[in-house]
């Protein structure tokens, strides 16, 4: 018998399909990462966040607000507390904001690629009615771009800039 030598056709085709379904996995992986830390989807989620608590606000009835702390680059959402019970049963009549935990502001907080401000104050408010206070977000990199998220009326008309060159 004739010793036989190589690899079969269907061999050769099980290698390259590995070999292609590995790149393919990788490259999937790569952009998907690359587009979670760019600035530009990161100010597409942050808009869309802001709306949902405006929603939010108004389907709970509720007043709610959102805290940027600089610092620590931290998202914060709260809501107004409705009812609170002091430590002997009596109801509280100061009303507080308590936490809010939302799944946009745990991810916030796990990336720390973004610097995020405010314009004036430290707070937006989003109240009931659907207004919202009025205000602009500046969210830069680490590269230095910049865009910003106005905040235009009370009714809460969002306008998105990229590349904002103006000083804050």
């Amino acid at each position: 018998m004739a010793k036989l030598r190589g690899f079969t056709l269907i061999e050769l085709l099980v290698v390259l399909a590995l070999v292609v379904i590995v790149t393919g996995l990788v490259t999937v992986r790569f952009v998907g990462s690359v587009q979670e830390r760019s600035l530009e989807q990161y100010v597409r989620e942050m808009s869309a966040y802001l709306r949902f608590l405006q929603f939010k606000a108004i389907e709970d009835g509720n007043v709610l607000k959102i805290f940027f702390n600089e610092e620590t680059k931290e998202v914060e959402s709260m809501k107004l507390e409705k009812e609170s019970q002091r430590e002997d049963g009596r109801k509280n009549k100061k009303k507080e904001f308590v936490p809010m935990k939302t799944p946009f502001s745990q991810k916030a907080n796990g990336n720390k690629d973004f610097g995020i401000r405010l314009k004036s104050g430290d707070e937006i408010y989003f109240f009931p009615d659907g207004s919202v206070t009025k205000n602009t977000v500046i969210i830069s990199d680490q590269v230095d771009e910049r865009a910003t998220i106005e905040i235009k009326n009370r009714l809460g008309l969002f306008k998105v800039n990229f590349n904002e060159k103006t000083p804050y």
